[in-house]
């Protein structure tokens, strides 16, 4: 039940954008059957929306931290910043890690009483959300041009700026905006080959889901 919820859930906000509201929504719908209330389903919401936090900004910082020269490059500044980025990126995951496997008792906030996951569920959600990434990244990074000179470790910097852009832009499914970043952040590949790569990317990762996910819902 939670896999097929998940499924048609993430299919519908990837490609629609706005994936606390349209995501929430279509969590409800499914899991109202189960009588399973609106907090609990903004709580799973949350949960999702952190967990994609927690990913990009791991691997931004491993990008950053292990590959800091094409950043720096893009962004013309001295490679010593990117370290220092990505490492703080990753201090921040780690501080996140012994939070919630260590973390006894709750603090409320404005009445909403904020427990650790406990380090099963922290860990597990550290490890997951790094190889959601990971994977879609690889996704991309397979279909780029023949005779594209990146390395997967600095392709993941790239495409994890590429996904924190189309979400700051509130465009569905940051069309325009994530494949601009892409283009931007690799000059040196062929634009038109590249727009190519990117085409058959959103086929693969948000149009065929979609198809899948609204039959599944309907």
């Amino acid at each position: 039940r939670i896999l097929f919820t998940s499924f048609i859930a993430y299919s519908f906000g990837h490609t629609l954008g706005f994936a606390a509201f349209t995501g929430a929504a279509i969590r409800f719908r499914l899991y109202a059957t189960a009588r399973i209330g609106a907090i609990d389903v903004a709580t799973v919401t949350a949960f999702c929306s952190l967990s994609l936090g927690i990913g990009l900004a791991t691997v931004s910082g491993i990008s950053l931290f292990l590959s800091p020269t094409h950043a720096a490059t893009i962004l013309r500044l001295h490679h010593n910043w990117s370290i220092l980025v990505g490492t703080l990126l990753l201090l921040a995951v780690l501080a996140y890690g012994l939070w919630a496997s260590l973390a006894r008792g709750a603090f409320e906030i404005r009445g909403w009483a904020l427990r650790a996951p406990g380090p099963f569920i922290g860990l597990t959600q550290i490890v997951l959300s790094v190889l959601d990434l990971s994977l879609s990244t690889a996704v991309l990074w397979s279909l780029l041009p023949e005779g594209t000179h990146v390395n997967f470790i600095t392709f993941l910097g790239v495409y994890a700026a590429a996904v924190i852009a189309g979400i700051i832009s509130y465009v569905p499914g940051g069309v325009g905006v994530f494949e601009a970043v892409i283009l931007l952040t690799l000059p040196g590949v062929p634009p038109d080959a590249l727009l190519g790569s990117l085409l058959a990317y959103r086929a693969v990762y948000y149009l065929v889901p979609l198809v899948c996910g609204s039959v599944l819902f309907a």
